[in-house]
């Protein structure tokens, strides 16, 4: 019986806050939404590929130079590795695009059959499924190389193209102008690659010892294992910042409501008390309809993270080749999200009722004193303020509690749309920021094999404006491959201190703070000891550079030789043409800028749901605190309307107690954006790219505009719950 009685009461008053039990269910919900689906989108991806990079056999190393048989069987003998294979991968420009062939490795980096046959003659060849879906290649239809038709008779995966990047400067190509082609083995006449395994790791310094090469690339510092564990911080980043501040404010909601709550029934607790009622019963009649809530709200989430996850699925589809992506349920991180809610739901709750629980029947069931709270503003500032605007102040104060937390809510609202839009600029910006104020070139040149600085291969005409020679090479810094580059001292295209070349490294920031060193600190790059001149604040096209005077000073066997060229163009069209003439393989400043629009249209998608989150967060808070508000003071607005107050002033009072709360919430919310925006920018930088925290002034205006919107609906539901008001019966009520 006494079960009943409390399970009618709880759900009586979970009906009478339906619709604040609503607005919190909903933020539950997209927290455990969040989190679930991120997480798990986590999981399963990183099982998927570290799945495939074992059964297609990756390669812990890969060498570039040119090798020979001799260098194979040298490197046979060392008990460090234990599988070599050669290959060859090379460039080659057909008409407005790129194409790679590489040469088959039956051993390492295996590719996946996924129609036809693999290559069997020098006539034949298979495509990566990327390029053929986008451009509607089929079997046996005619590919052109540099002059020379293959015969399409596979589409195929690669390990190394899950990312479809092409270099450090096009990680995210675009499959209509960038193809990959794989070839049959006796193809090329020579090996330029050689891809090592090993039980265990290989140490760069063993295998300088057995052949000269000119770069070694760990597993981990190849562009697509970057962009693999990028990903994976970013999912890890995004699935804490969201769900904890939906989960914080949704329990900090419950615990303002159910301590109005408490304050207004204080007089049937004290009855229940005095009743024989145990202080377990009563916080079971108060929290449970908060715990069940939470139970089922996250219970929701989780279960609505198949479709999301599903469309994450979808979205990552333009992103990655991966097919074998699949939902399936990680109950680990269920049960995470259910605790999460009911127990902070349970907590929250509790935590509001402890000092009502302390009180003695006697005193819980006498008339509540309301607390005389004394206005520390000069008398003469509010003298000069009209009655209307005191009282909305002094409104807005009564609750520290209730105003604070809508000044929170808003701002988190604020601070995750600023988030999301400033993501998006920030992005977008890289390449701007990369050609506007470093880069000059229209077109880089890269030779097959280095030449004398000396001997010119492209003769400088009215077509050719400018050109300047540099040695890209790898530098090796903790074990780990950094692009180092190598220029003349008096370099103007590419827009560098030229008085600090000369004298030591220049690198860009996020370099400087990844090593920790600072101007004039020395490093240990390839085994020589080199200083820091200069840091540039670079985003794109990131690497270490020098001169090749400075260089012959730390690497006394450095040949002058270049095998980059960077290229001035007043013409770009007759550029190209020359250049094809030549037969040499370029890339152009167009092509790069491409790489970062084909990023943003992928990533669309994403930054939608995140605006759309942040939306519902801001009107959730908003509605749920608003509600509450007219419910604790609906006989004050009786009140004033029998004293004569109209109802066009009670609402100009909420609204100057709305604009009080923009205007702190608005500062502090950009603020948080731009702390949010700083702190997930590691996660999304590597060797080659490091995002740079850039909001435009637009993003910033278009958020006020959204929050300021959002908040104005206050106006409509206070005016909807002022006309409903009964004067008649609200003179009834003896208390607030």
């Amino acid at each position: 019986m006494v079960m009943r009685v409390q399970t009618i009461l709880s759900i009586r008053k979970m009906k009478n806050n339906f619709a604040q039990m609503l607005g919190m269910g909903l933020l539950i919900l997209i927290a455990a939404l969040f989190f679930t689906t991120l997480f798990t989108f986590k999981t399963i991806y990183e099982e998927e590929v570290t799945t495939l990079f074992r059964q297609q056999h990756y390669a812990a190393v890969t060498l570039t130079g040119n090798f020979t048989a001799d260098d194979t069987k040298k490197l046979e003998a060392s008990p460090h590795i234990s599988t070599i294979e050669k290959r060859t991968v090379q460039d080659f420009r057909s008409g407005d695009k790129t194409v790679r062939l590489i040469s088959l490795s039956t051993k390492l980096n295996q590719v996946i059959l996924e129609k036809g046959h693999l290559p069997k003659s020098t006539a034949e060849c298979v495509l990566i499924s990327q390029y053929a879906r986008q451009n509607k290649i089929k079997l046996n239809d005619t590919f052109t190389v540099n002059g020379q038709k293959l015969n399409v008779v596979g589409i195929v995966r690669s390990p190394e193209y899950i990312y479809y990047s092409q270099s450090e400067r096009s990680f995210s190509a675009d499959p209509k102008t960038f193809a990959v082609a794989f070839v049959s083995k006796n193809f090329f006449p020579s090996a330029n690659q050689l891809l090592l395994a090993s039980t265990t790791s290989i140490k760069e310094a063993e295998i300088k010892k057995l052949l000269p090469y000119q770069s070694f690339t760990a597993q981990k510092d190849q562009i697509n294992y970057q962009m693999y564990q990028g990903d994976l911080d970013q999912f890890v980043s995004f699935a804490y910042i969201f769900p904890t501040i939906f989960w914080l404010l949704s329990f900090g909601i419950i615990f303002i409501i159910l301590r109005r709550t408490l304050l207004k029934e204080h007089k049937q607790i004290g009855l229940l008390k005095a009743l024989g009622t145990t202080n377990f019963s009563i916080i079971r009649i108060y929290t449970r309809q908060f715990v069940l809530l939470g139970l089922f709200s996250s219970l929701i989430g989780c279960l609505l993270s198949y479709p999301v996850t599903e469309l994450l699925f979808r979205i990552f589809s333009g992103m990655i080749e991966l097919p074998t992506l699949a939902y399936h349920i990680d109950s680990h991180y269920w049960v995470i999200s259910l605790m999460i809610s009911t127990l902070g739901c349970g907590v929250f709750s509790l935590c509001s009722m402890l000092d009502i629980l302390k009180e003695y029947p006697a005193i819980s069931m006498r008339q509540r004193i309301p607390k005389v709270k004394r206005t520390r503003v000069p008398s003469r500032f509010l003298s000069s303020l009209s009655f209307n605007t005191r009282y909305a102040f002094a409104a807005s104060l009564r609750n520290k509690g209730r105003f604070f937390l809508m000044v929170l809510g808003m701002s988190a609202s604020t601070g995750l749309l600023l988030f999301s839009l400033g993501f998006n600029d920030s992005i977008r910006g890289v390449a701007d920021h990369y050609f506007q104020t470093f880069a000059k070139y229209d077109f880089i040149v890269q030779l097959p094999e280095p030449l004398p600085l000396d001997q010119t291969i492209i003769q400088t005409s009215s077509v050719i404006d400018r050109q300047e020679a540099a040695l890209q090479l790898t530098g090796t810094f903790h074990d780990e491959d950094y692009p180092l580059i190598i220029t003349s001292s008096d370099i103007t295209i590419l827009n560098l201190p030229t008085e600090k070349l000369d004298q030591g490294l220049v690198i860009p920031e996020y370099y400087a703070k990844k090593w920790h060193v600072s101007v004039g600190d020395q490093i240990t790059i390839n085994e020589k000891k080199a200083t820091i001149s200069a840091v540039l604040p670079l985003s794109m096209g990131l690497a270490v550079y020098t001169s090749y005077d400075y260089a012959r000073t730390r690497f006394k066997e450095l040949p002058a030789v270049y095998n980059t060229l960077y290229v001035t163009s007043d013409h770009p069209s007759k550029g190209v043409k020359q250049l094809k003439e030549k037969n040499l393989f370029y890339t152009t400043a167009e092509e790069d800028k491409q790489t970062f629009r084909s990023l943003l249209d992928n990533m669309g998608i994403l930054i939608v749901l995140l605006v759309i989150c942040s939306v519902i967060l801001g009107a959730t808070v908003i509605f749920c605190l608003n509600l509450m508000n007219l419910t604790i003071r609906e006989f004050e607005y009786m009140f004033m309307n029998i004293m004569g107050y109209s109802k066009r002033r009670i609402l100009q009072t909420i609204n100057k107690e709305n604009l009080l709360q923009l205007l702190l919430s608005i500062p502090l919310g950009f603020f948080a954006g731009n702390w949010l925006l700083a702190a997930i920018k590691e996660q999304f930088s590597q060797n080659s790219f490091a995002m740079q925290p850039s909001i435009r002034l637009e993003s910033y205006i278009f958020t006020a505009l959204v929050v300021s919107i959002i908040s104005s609906f206050r106006l409509l539901i206070s005016n909807r719950y002022i006309e409903g008001l009964a004067i008649v019966e609200g003179l009834k009520v003896q208390e607030e």
